[in-house]
């Protein structure tokens, strides 16, 4: 019997048999990126994400072998160098150089920052070879079409919503928090667009 007053004196349960796994030391909290440009907090945050990194390379040219990673990196840095000469806005990259960063870590980066803008930039394959130009994709109900159907379903994987885990809730309550999310974001980003 264990009563307050023989806490104390309370052993453990003995171990029957199974297995011990050795976990270490949890990782420390993603550090966050410096925010580039004039300290005046007033001025708007956008925060670039280079999309892959690390062990993932996105796209790669069938003809020249280079790797979505790198492309997207380069063009983040570029499009922050000319923001930065502007003067008019504060940058932060969720990725400098070569590094892996899950989903989630990437849009909670800019949640954390207090970004005003979130943009993640890709470099996807195309099936025609011609294709040249830009795309501004926004979040939507539907997809518009196949192609952008297989795109979303291959970038986005994560059963996570601005750090919501929505798996944790009931049915009506995530159906109610996507609903809300997605029409503020798709409200915002084609403001932007």
């Amino acid at each position: 019997e264990i009563s307050p007053q023989n806490w104390g004196s309370a052993r453990p349960p003995q171990r029957r048999g199974g297995a011990s796994v050795k976990l270490g030391a949890p990782k420390p909290w993603l550090e966050l990126p410096t925010v580039e440009g004039p300290k005046r907090d007033r001025l708007p945050l956008l925060v670039i994400d280079a999309g892959h990194g690390g062990h993932v390379p996105g796209a790669i040219s069938p003809h020249s072998g280079k790797r979505e990673k790198d492309i997207t990196l380069s063009i983040a840095k570029a499009i922050r160098k000319e923001l930065l000469a502007t003067g008019r806005v504060r940058v932060a990259l969720t990725r400098g150089d070569d590094r892996y960063l899950a989903l989630e870590q990437r849009s909670s980066m800019a949640r954390r920052l207090k970004a005003d803008l979130f943009m993640s930039i890709h470099a996807d394959a195309a099936g025609n070879d011609q294709a040249r130009g830009a795309s501004i994709y926004t979040l939507s109900e539907v997809a518009s079409d196949q192609a952008a159907e297989r795109l979303a379903a291959r970038e986005n994987k994560a059963a996570i919503l601005n750090g919501v885990d929505l798996g944790a809730h009931g049915g009506d309550v995530s159906s109610i928090l996507l609903a809300l999310a997605q029409r503020r974001t798709m409200a915002d980003a084609s403001d932007f667009a």
